[in-house]
């Protein structure tokens, strides 16, 4: 079947199959030429650009929601009323329940003023979650541990954190104890810890770090595909070791 494209047409009838009105969303679909062919591959072409669509305002609308919830909720805090909170920022009280009910976002002018009005930092703000450290004396026993799944980039905090990397919000890593596949060899000689795991170290599977943390200390080795897993450490006492498998998590041993 061969289909005359052009216009508002695509947009039209894409937005019918998302569900998206077209009078609040303008999107471009610069893959959907004047001309096209609905058939074989066109059509696959299609669907798979209409899925990509489909989940990126899915999760545009959800994060919409999230951080409209949280706007009223601290709002409300702050003892403001939607015409206060307009007030301050220099707009109409409209505009704050648009955000507030999910049919818009603030705009980029807007959000450090907004944060600093509902006393909220600029992460807790875009991502809708206020985040309480109660690890006030930074004890390094309560370390958490964060890597992002696109750099491979990998972060620590003494406590709860906002930790952040290429776009993403990073959760805290929860620890397992290990099964016979990530097992650990610790053997203590003299003053030292020698480390060792019979494990992968492919580039599409290996073990990316080993952590020594006692109560004093937070020390980390970062491993790297086609290396050897030997790692020694000075012994500072009873600690935990963690180390982190790039495919199945982060895992952790008393020593």
């Amino acid at each position: 079947m061969r289909g005359y494209i052009s216009g508002e047409f695509p947009n039209a009838l894409l937005y019918h199959i998302l569900g998206i009105k077209g009078s609040e969303h303008s999107l471009n679909f610069p893959f959907l030429r004047p001309t096209h062919t609905l058939c074989g591959d066109n059509i696959s072409s299609l669907l798979i650009h209409v899925i990509k669509i489909q989940a990126l305002f899915y999760n545009d609308l959800c994060r919409r929601n999230i951080v409209g919830r949280f706007i009223t909720k601290k709002r409300k805090e702050q003892n403001l009323t939607q015409e206060q909170l307009a007030e301050r920022l220099g707009i109409s009280n409209k505009t704050i329940s648009k955000w507030e009910t999910g049919k818009g976002f603030p705009d980029i002018s807007l959000i450090e003023p907004l944060a600093n009005t509902l006393q909220v930092s600029l992460p807790e703000l875009l991502s809708g979650e206020q985040i309480i450290n109660t690890n006030r004396s930074a004890n390094i026993l309560k370390s958490n541990l964060y890597v992002c799944p696109i750099c491979g980039n990998i972060f620590h905090s003494t406590g709860s954190a906002m930790i952040s990397c290429c776009g993403v919000t990073l959760p805290a890593l929860e620890a397992e104890q290990a099964d016979e596949e990530h097992e650990i060899k610790c053997e203590k000689i003299e003053d030292e810890f020698f480390i060792s795991i019979q494990h992968p170290m492919t580039k599409e599977h290996y073990i990316s770090f080993v952590v020594y943390c006692t109560g004093e200390r937070f020390e980390s080795v970062k491993l790297y595909p086609e290396s050897s897993i030997e790692v020694r450490f000075f012994s500072r006492g009873h600690g935990t070791l963690y180390w982190y498998c790039n495919h199945h998590g982060l895992f952790k041993k008393r020593i």
